[in-house]
């Protein structure tokens, strides 16, 4: 688990700790702004031993398509996939095989290629997938951190300074 110490959160620390889960406390800026490769030349090897593969990336040219049915096959057979990123990073197609084909256990979209995802679109049909409405960004405190991250920006811009979260430059 990848957290941004601008949203680091003592009590979620420790609960992912005690939970068994590797918290890497790196910048997000940094991972994937400043080293935009960083952390992708090996994810098949990262994911390989995962119980949960967990995307909540922004789309850039090194993230498209990065769940592939080479990706998914270097999963464990009793991993899952949980996308809250954008649905461009998974390939439906190579989705729906691994989960119709038993290669992972399941997967959880929050996001989807297409959406709202067609009624006849095979994900509708793939066993042990759950596609929630586009909604794991709505917490109690999203509207106040965006919020400040909005204000923090502005500040950054009038000072000529680097903004925080940049997508692309």
């Amino acid at each position: 688990l990848t957290l941004d110490p601008h949203w680091k959160d003592a009590e979620l620390d420790e609960m992912f700790r005690l939970s068994g889960m590797e918290v890497d406390e790196n910048p997000i800026d940094e991972l994937f702004m400043e080293k935009p490769d960083l952390g992708f030349a090996d994810v098949g090897g990262m994911v390989a031993n995962a119980d949960y593969v967990i995307l909540a990336i922004p789309i850039t040219p090194s993230t498209a398509g990065l769940v592939d049915g080479a990706l998914l096959a270097a999963m464990k057979r009793s991993a899952v996939l949980i996308n809250v990123g954008r649905g461009g990073l998974v390939d439906s197609g190579a989705l729906h095989q691994a989960l119709t084909e038993g290669i992972i256990r399941g997967a959880c979209l929050d996001v989807v290629h297409s959406e709202p995802l067609p009624a006849d679109d095979p994900l509708w049909r793939a066993p042990n997938l759950l596609i929630t409405p586009h909604c794991a960004s709505e917490t109690p405190l999203y509207m106040v951190r965006v919020g400040e991250v909005w204000l923090e920006n502005l500040r950054r811009f009038r000072a000529g300074e680097t903004m925080r979260n940049l997508v692309s430059r």
